[in-house]
């Protein structure tokens, strides 16, 4: 059985805005799930279709829709 792992980097941003350290930029819960979303997104369609690694534009509609499903799954 073939096992197939992926690692997504967090932006430490948000770790500051869970301890209430004030940021100029939205690190919010809210945005917090849209980027879980917009990653996991990233993953799906790398594992199903291993092309979309070398498109010139990752955020292709097919991203921007499987984002918005998953962030409303979330």
């Amino acid at each position: 059985m073939e096992v197939i792992t992926k690692t997504v980097h967090f932006n430490y941003k948000y770790a500051l805005q869970l301890m209430n350290v004030g940021t100029e930029e939205e690190y919010d819960f809210p945005h917090f799930v849209r980027t879980i979303a917009h990653e996991i997104a990233h993953c799906l369609l790398l594992d199903y279709d291993p092309k979309y690694l070398h498109i010139n534009n990752p955020h292709t509609e097919w991203h921007r829709i499987l984002t918005g499903q998953l962030e409303l799954y979330l």
